[in-house]
Formats: C-alpha cells, structure tokens, sequence
C-alpha cells in the first residue's frame, strides 16, 4: 500500500522513477553490457539481436525470451520494427545514439541530474524450469565511452563494471589493415569519421572498471567479453577457413565450436589488430573472438540528409530490406547466457 492506502500494483527506480518489471525485485538479473566506438553499428547490431536472439532460443533450446517491460522496451521495438518493416534502405535507417539522444533520459542520481541510458529488460525461462532471470541490455552513445568523459557527471556508462557478460563490438571500417581487404569498401562513403580507437576505448574500459570495482591496476575480470568483429560480410572472405554455424547441437551450445572459431578469429585480429587481443585479454581472463554481420550483405551506398559544405548531399550506407540475413548476431548473447544461466542455457563440449 502507499502512503494513502492505495494498493502499489507498480514498481519503480527510486533514481529515474521509470517502471521496472514486478519480478525485478528479488529475482536474478544479468547486464549485457554493448560497448563500441561511435558508428561502430551498435543500435543496428541491438535491434537485430532482439529479434535473432528470442526466435534461436525458442526454436533450438525451448527457452522463451519475453519482452518483460513493454513500455520501457520502446525504443528498442521502434528501431527493430523499423529495420525489419521497411520497404527500401531509405526506410531501413537508424538514428545514431548520441549523448543526451532519445536513448537517455535525465534523472536524479545522489542528489544530481544525469543522464541515464534506457534500459532494455527482458526475462528469460523455460516450461517446467523454476529459474527465471532478466537479461538487461544497454544502447549506450559511442562518445560515453571516450576517455574525456567524466564517469562521475556522466555514469550513463558504469554498468559495464556490473555487467554479467560485455558485448565489444569491433568496427573493421576503422581498421586501415581490414579496409584493405574488404570488398567494395571503395564503394562506401567516407563521411564518418574513421579514426582507429578500439585500443584506447577497451583500455579505458578496463581502467573504468577498476575504480568502480576498487581492483589493482594488475588484476583481470573474469566477467565474458565477446569481442565481435562486425560487417563480417565485407572482410570474412579473407579468413584461412569458413566461419562453422553449427552452434547448437541437441539443445545445447557447443562450445568445442565456439572455440574453434574463436581461435581462428584472435589469430586472424593478431595478424591484422594485435592491439585490441593484447587489450582485450588485459582485461578479461575470460574472451571468445565472434565474426557476425547484422544485414547478412554489403549495404548499399544511398543519398543521406546531411549538406556538404558544397551544397551537394552526403552519402550514407544501409541495409536492403529485401536482402537482410544476419550472420550469427546472437552468438556472443548465447555465449555470455550459457555461462551466467546454465541452467536456461546449457552448453557441451
């Protein structure tokens, strides 16, 4: 009851007063924290894999994988309807997330207004299994995870030092040795700005981390780290062997698989961005290496919205609707799942 008498029938953040699932009190949650640098494809790669991710959990592992906060689930179904509903790649293209965007929204945070990511809450379960558990993901702007920012005015950040599993996602766009490779790459505008920061974005990273957590500078998480090269479509014709898609046997994942891939895939970074192995395994004890590719194809180069200093139209890439087959979106999730809920998402060797 609230102070009036009236029955309470909803929960809320005492910091941003947003709604929150009734189980979210005393049931398990999991944060799968998406960390990468601005354009990296981050709101494509989320809006894919919450579409991906429910349809492979149910049709391999009978596990449901439930909206468990509609409302606040918004915005992540409106960049997934419109990515999925369009009709040309003019429709199919999504607003970058950017700091004080539509994805956050102030609140009150010790006695300060910030700005907050949304985030996206959803549960996981299986028929005739009592554990539940709510996986939360995050959107967050790629300049949040910039060195300048201050994590103490800007937090919107710090629930990768809470994070069950990291996500990283890797730009081979802003890789001088991967753009050599890739094909039509000279096709694709240039617009964006294509600086190689994924080093100094998983140090900082780490750096975060050990304030939040008070660990020595030494010390390594064990918390999963997925470190998923993205756009595979564009550069996966360069690897020694294909990328095996057998990832699930009998209901269960298979990690012999995994590491199979995963061992191509570091030895394939090694030779083309040792910096961000030598970073990642500085930082995490625990790292598989993912290929995947949200549209399943190049996408083709289309007129944008924004004015060149000359007056012409600039250029700006997205998906055809009529050509979207991701490539193993949901493989890095299943992997941090199978880990920190065993017991909805079990695994094999």
């Amino acid at each position: 009851l609230d102070p009036k008498g009236s029955p309470c029938i909803e929960i809320a953040c005492p910091h941003c007063r947003r709604e929150l699932p009734p189980e979210f009190i005393g049931g398990s949650t999991q944060i799968i924290s998406l960390v990468a640098d601005s354009a990296a494809g981050k709101s494509y790669y989320l809006a894919v894999l919450s579409k991906m991710l429910p349809e492979m959990l149910f049709q391999e592992m009978n596990v449901v994988f439930q909206d468990a906060n509609p409302k606040g689930n918004a915005r992540l179904t409106d960049l997934r309807e419109t990515l999925f509903s369009a009709r040309e790649p003019s429709d199919a293209i999504l607003a970058r997330t950017v700091l004080e965007g539509e994805m956050y929204a102030r609140c009150l945070r010790y006695d300060r207004e910030v700005q907050m990511p949304y985030p996206f809450i959803y549960s996981l379960s299986r028929d005739g299994n009592p554990e539940r558990s709510l996986v939360v993901f995050y959107d967050n702007s790629g300049e949040h995870f910039q060195p300048h920012i201050d994590i103490n005015t800007q937090p919107g950040a710090q629930h990768v030092s809470s994070a069950a599993g990291i996500i990283f996602l890797f730009d081979p766009f802003c890789s001088a040795k991967f753009r050599s490779m890739m094909k039509e790459s000279n096709d694709l505008p240039t617009e964006e700005d294509q600086s190689d920061r994924h080093d100094v974005i998983l140090s900082e990273m780490k750096v975060r981390v050990q304030k939040l957590r008070n660990l020595p500078s030494g010390e390594k998480v064990s918390t999963p780290l997925a470190v998923v090269v993205g756009k595979s479509d564009m550069w996966i014709h360069a690897l020694p062997h294909p990328v095996r898609t057998d990832l699930i046997a009998d209901g269960q994942l298979n990690r012999s698989v995994l590491a199979e891939n995963s061992t191509m895939l570091r030895q394939f970074l090694i030779e083309h961005a040792p910096t961000v192995v030598g970073n990642a395994e500085a930082f995490s004890s625990n790292v598989q290496y993912f290929a995947a590719s949200s549209f399943g194809h190049v996408p083709p180069s289309i007129p944008s919205a924004t004015v060149k200093a000359d007056g012409t139209k600039g250029r700006t890439t997205a998906p055809d609707p009529a050509k979207l087959k991701p490539f193993q979106v949901e493989a890095p999730a299943l992997w941090i799942l199978s880990q920190v809920t065993p017991g909805l998402v079990p695994s094999q060797s």
